[in-house]
């Protein structure tokens, strides 16, 4: 059994998520529960030697890798089809940079996570988007749209999110067929962003991208699903050899092929060893969601949640509300010290929307959540 009811004082500790004393943070992607005590005893193993000198990656870290995908998720990866980085964020601007000219395009289902496009932008590319349907609380692919932005004639790559950030849908088999076939028909290439792939709600399980698109290059991280952002390790996996032999040379081009030795250290320990740890943070994160449901439901707030099992971050429609999130937000940190993510920066139907992270302590949680509804009680005032 594992402890994720434990409160943990982050803010002496450098966090970019608890930098401000007064403020409940539930916006950026960072947990607060405490890795395994696995993990700690393979840090200190290595602080005791009392040498930090390069590091190699062994195989170790290819063989966890493989063997953690091979079998939670059915792929058939080899360790030639693992090359290591120092994040998600670094490779995908490498990747675009090597399989996309300038000026050239790059396609995204909207609302989707607000970094990946400041990462096109920064190659040179441009970011198209194609907005995806809302219904009743749930998102889905407008593939009539979708399939006319993919036939841009300067459009080369589309960005999958999966699970998708904001919103948490998992995306079906079926869809991912469809994806590939459109995207295949137009040699478009597709990049997954799989890092929240082994966070989903007990009941669910989310399919890598792997097993039903071509040549997709999937990029992933345990900083997401093992808490560990700080260590700065990512890796792609991708079965074409001429793909990869391309990813290698633009990783080292960019000077992010080396991760550093903590991350080395540990990596192996997480996938080999902490698969409970990963079940109890589920239940963790079901508790969590049930627990804003039922606050939610009891204080009257009309508030739609949005959340396909995926991640640990809440899509709430605050439209009631307001129709201008980034506002919202503002005056929610400014007026009752509770700080969410605007979703207008997500784009597509955002700016009717806050991005919550569940992941922490009950009494952490539960003190936003009454923050965020006496903001939004007093919002809805203060504008009438």
């Amino acid at each position: 059994m594992y402890d994720f009811t434990n409160i943990i004082d982050r803010h002496k500790t450098n966090s970019t998520k608890w930098r401000e004393a007064d403020i409940i943070p539930l916006w950026i992607a960072d947990m607060d529960f405490s890795f395994p005590e696995v993990v700690k005893k393979s840090l200190l193993s290595l602080i005791e030697e009392g040498v930090l000198g390069y590091a190699y990656l062994p195989d170790t870290c290819y063989h966890s890798v493989v063997n953690f995908y091979n079998k939670n998720y059915s792929t058939k990866l080899e360790a030639g089809n693992v090359i290591f980085t120092t994040g998600v964020i670094a490779s995908l601007g490498a990747a675009l940079n090597t399989f996309c000219q300038p000026g050239e395009e790059v396609l995204f289902l909207t609302p989707c996570y607000n970094t990946f496009y400041s990462v096109v932008e920064k190659m040179g590319l441009k970011v198209i988007t194609s907005e995806l349907d809302y219904k009743d609380g749930q998102y889905n692919i407008n593939y009539k749209d979708f399939a006319q932005k993919l036939s841009r004639p300067n459009l080369r790559a589309f960005v999958l999110c999966n699970p998708h950030n904001p919103t948490g849908h998992i995306w079906s088999i079926e869809d991912l067929k469809k994806i590939n076939t459109l995207c295949r028909e137009r040699n478009i290439l597709v990049i997954a962003d799989e890092i929240h792939g082994p966070i989903t709600l007990p009941n669910l399980k989310y399919e890598c991208s792997l097993n039903y698109i071509e040549n997709v290059i999937v990029l992933a991280s345990p900083s997401k699903p093992f808490n560990m952002a700080g260590l700065k390790i990512g890796f792609s996996l991708c079965y074409n050899k001429n793909i990869n032999a391309r990813l290698s040379l633009a990783y080292n081009r960019f000077n992010i092929a080396s991760p550093n030795s903590f991350a080395i250290q540990l990596l192996p320990t997480l996938y080999n060893d902490c698969q409970d740890w990963l079940i109890e943070l589920s239940q963790a994160i079901k508790h969590n969601y049930e627990l804003t449901l039922k606050y939610i439901e009891s204080n009257g707030l009309k508030i739609k949640v949005s959340y396909g099992g995926g991640t640990y971050l809440l899509w709430l429609d605050v439209s009631y509300y307001s129709n201008d999130s980034l506002k919202l937000s503002k005056f929610l940190k400014e007026k009752y010290k509770v700080f969410v993510s605007e979703g207008s920066k997500y784009l597509g139907n955002g700016h009717n929307f806050l991005r919550v992270n569940i992941a922490t302590n009950e009494k952490t949680l539960l003190m936003g959540l009454e923050r965020i509804k006496n903001g939004l009680l007093a919002y809805k005032n203060y504008k009438s």
